[in-house]
């Protein structure tokens, strides 16, 4: 894509380079305002570089790139940056990490100030992709910055370029590996389903469970709306016990809201897996080290960074265009579930 200048703005909005220089620079140079708004609105429709970034493409290239992401604190997410980084600092790039903040509006103006820093490129490491940051994103790539993705929700008008995880098939593989296991009465223990892979993890979950023919309705489904993850997990372990149901199993979201659970178990005197069996999701640092050691659906998180960081120095240094991959799930089988003996047959 060629790189917008002062002489394609001043081409479109009709007056001459000078003039229009003297506006986008913030001058108060005498112009009527209808002129001015016309010059604006070319600029911007044309997805014109602020100045101070052109000067210094001309004199240098960007080894700058951003990854956006809404947690650093979450294990996933850390792993998934050490992935980013390990390849693009091979590359000689540097990242700088910008955190969401959950409103749509804040998120689309800080990744659209990108627009007027010196970065090569922006990585979205994040399951919060709505039409408005994609509309913010399109405003990137009209400025020469390309993006790559690692959570889109498929419904979106724009497709685009990202490493995806197949969260529907990983919930549909946590509540088959339960009910092989021998669990009937199993609860689906999740932060609230605001998220994409929150809701495809719990939606092929419910999917497997009603096609086993499993006692299982939207009554054991229990959400927290508690941010942080393993306070999330401590409310949600009380919200199961609470109910009095004889559960076997439970099925976190995520590996942080699992630990939260085998904390709040604990304390409550229960052991797991011999009272109640749980089951994470994510296969993050933590569940190698928790007691017991956590079973959990393996998301590869920092596979899924490397992968991406690859995409995008693909788009900075050789120009290829990238197409989209979906990465698949696999259990990985530690200690906190235990099989219970059943008559029958096996569930497949």
């Amino acid at each position: 894509m060629e790189h917008v200048t002062l002489k394609h703005v001043a081409k479109v909005s009709g007056f001459s380079v000078t003039t229009v220089s003297r506006v986008l620079g913030g001058t108060d140079y005498p112009i009527s305002a209808e002129a001015r708004d016309a010059i604006t609105k070319a600029a911007k429709d044309l997805g014109y570089i602020p100045n101070m970034l052109a000067r210094g493409l001309k004199t240098s290239v960007s080894k700058e790139v951003a990854v956006i992401m809404p947690s650093i604190t979450n294990p996933f997410y850390t792993s998934m940056t050490m992935g980013i980084e390990g390849e693009l600092s091979a590359k000689g790039y540097n990242m700088l990490v910008y955190l969401t903040s959950g409103s749509d509006a804040k998120d689309c103006e800080m990744i659209g100030s990108l627009r007027g820093k010196m970065i090569a490129g922006v990585i979205v490491a994040a399951d919060c992709i709505t039409e408005a940051l994609v509309d913010t994103l399109r405003m990137l790539k009209k400025s020469n910055i390309p993006f790559v993705v690692t959570d889109y929700d498929p419904n979106l008008a724009e497709p685009t370029v990202g490493v995806f995880f197949d969260y529907r098939r990983g919930g549909q593989m946590a509540a088959r590996y339960l009910l092989q296991q021998g669990h009937c009465y199993i609860a689906f223990a999740t932060r609230t389903l605001d998220k994409l892979s929150r809701r495809s993890r719990k939606d092929g979950f419910c999917e497997t469970m009603a096609a086993a023919g499993a006692s299982f309705t939207e009554e054991d489904v229990f959400v927290s709306s508690v941010k942080d993850e393993f306070k999330a997990g401590v409310e949600l372990a009380q919200q199961v016990l609470h109910t009095g149901k004889m559960y076997t199993a439970i099925s976190a979201n995520n590996d942080a809201v699992a630990l939260g659970i085998l904390s709040e178990l604990a304390k409550c005197g229960l052991k797991v897996p011999e009272d109640i069996s749980v089951i994470g999701f994510d296969d993050c640092v933590f569940s190698r080290m928790s007691i017991p050691l956590l079973t959990t659906v393996q998301v590869p998180a920092e596979e899924m960074g490397k992968m991406a960081a690859q995409f995008m120095l693909n788009e900075l240094e050789i120009k290829k265009t990238q197409y989209s991959i979906y990465l698949e799930p696999k259990i990985v089988e530690r200690q906190s579930v235990r099989k219970i003996e059943t008559r029958g047959e096996t569930v497949v």
